[in-house]
């Protein structure tokens, strides 16, 4: 089976508020690729954990 490990991001919505992402991947570039094009497309930004 394939191994999923789980973690987060943190990022500013497009009001400036803060936001945490709690994810379960198997790929862990992946995910990060695509929640930084989602905070990007809403006006917001992923910050660098």
């Amino acid at each position: 089976g394939e191994s999923y490990e789980e973690i987060q991001y943190e990022g500013c919505g497009p009001s400036g508020a803060a936001l945490i992402v709690h994810a379960l991947t198997n790929n862990r570039n992946r995910t990060a690729s695509e929640i930084r094009y989602i905070f990007s497309r809403k006006g917001g930004n992923l910050g660098e954990t």
